[in-house]
């Protein structure tokens, strides 16, 4: 094992060697393709692929300020919480995955993205013309996310297996009441943004809660 993560190493370029692309280029080569470049440089490690999502996710968040800068105080204001909530909202719901499966590294990337995420919904709250792909409301959300519930309490036995190493059950139940809070907060500060605004959020906070099907198999 020793040998191989060696070789790994040693087959891989330093994340310093790498070269780095200006964000405008990043941006429009898209997430995907920038993911393929830069890991076919810098190896298909977890530190990685790790990376090249926070790097595409601070190209977007550079980029997304600079737009915002030219925005009204009261839209700063509203993207600066959205981003605090929607990011808390997402990493509870990777958690609660990382629960069902007993951890694993294969989280640490799926975390890595979640500047990335975020910030391609703030792209789309600042572009007037962007719009959801489908409809979704707090109620959707809501109900969305309290099937997990009933899932955590069937798995109960397998989840605290790994308890020691991921908190099992309990810390489950803390997820998805942290996830509950901020999708409360979220629903509060949409409350005066346009229905496409809204549509955006509760659009993204609706694929979040698929995120610990991974996991289960569903």
């Amino acid at each position: 094992m020793v040998i191989a993560f060696a070789l790994t190493v040693l087959g891989c370029w330093q994340v310093s060697e790498v070269p780095k692309l200006p964000d405008a280029k990043m941006i429009r080569m898209g997430r995907s393709k920038w993911f393929d470049y830069y890991t076919s440089r810098a190896g298909s490690s977890t530190m990685a692929m790790c990376d090249a999502e926070s790097f595409y996710g601070e190209a977007v968040r550079r980029t997304n300020d600079k737009t915002l800068a030219r925005h009204p105080t009261k839209m700063r204001r509203f993207v600066g919480s959205t981003r605090t909530l929607l990011t808390n909202y997402r990493n509870s719901l990777i958690e609660l995955g990382s629960i069902f499966s007993g951890g694993g590294t294969m989280w640490n990337p799926v975390y890595a993205g979640t500047m990335a995420d975020v910030e391609e919904v703030v792209a789309k709250i600042l572009d007037p013309k962007a719009k959801a792909m489908t409809k979704r409301d707090a109620p959707t959300v809501v109900k969305a996310l309290a099937a997990w519930r009933p899932k955590l309490e069937h798995n109960r036995e397998d989840v605290d297996h790994s308890r020691e190493m991921t908190g099992g059950y309990d810390r489950g139940l803390k997820c998805l009441a942290i996830a509950d809070t901020n999708l409360a907060a979220i629903s509060e500060v949409t409350k005066n943004q346009s229905k496409r605004v809204a549509e955006l959020v509760f659009e993204f906070c609706h694929e979040q809660t698929k995120l610990p099907n991974v996991a289960v198999g569903d």
